[in-house]
């Protein structure tokens, strides 16, 4: 079933028609929580995370795996996490990212204040995704 909304057309799918046809394909993903963030991963994907207490070079592995999605479509749910289920990558480097400026006033009072803050931030390469 097609109908018109305004210059668009929009045609109704089911549901496995429209995930194929969004994401060009089901694929691997995983929702994982670190530094009190949660982010969607896939493999070989670059992400900027909070600063970890790890080397440059190095592997670490992330056991807080929220969500796993598998090739297959299949999506496990963890209660609050899906157990048996990590994501390994590599550190690729540690940095600080662009500055946040806060600037406070108070009118007719005189009062200014401006400050500034830069994040600590660590670059990780996801490897690879592995769950139930």
């Amino acid at each position: 079933m097609t109908r018109r909304v305004g210059e668009t057309y929009i045609s109704r799918c089911s549901r496995a028609d429209c995930a194929l046809a969004t994401n060009g394909g089901v694929h691997l993903y995983a929702i994982i929580e670190t530094g009190g963030f949660q982010f969607r991963v896939e493999p070989e994907m670059k992400l900027s995370v909070p600063r970890m207490e790890a080397e440059e070079e190095s592997n670490v592995r992330f056991d807080r795996v929220l969500l796993v999605s598998g090739d297959d479509g299949h999506v496990s749910v963890g209660t609050p996490l899906v157990e048996n289920a990590f994501v390994e990558a590599s550190v690729l480097r540690h940095f600080r990212g662009d500055k946040v400026e806060v600037f406070r006033r108070k009118r007719r009072k005189g009062f200014i204040k401006k400050t500034g803050h830069r994040q600590d931030l660590t670059e990780v390469l996801i490897r690879s995704i592995s769950g139930s």
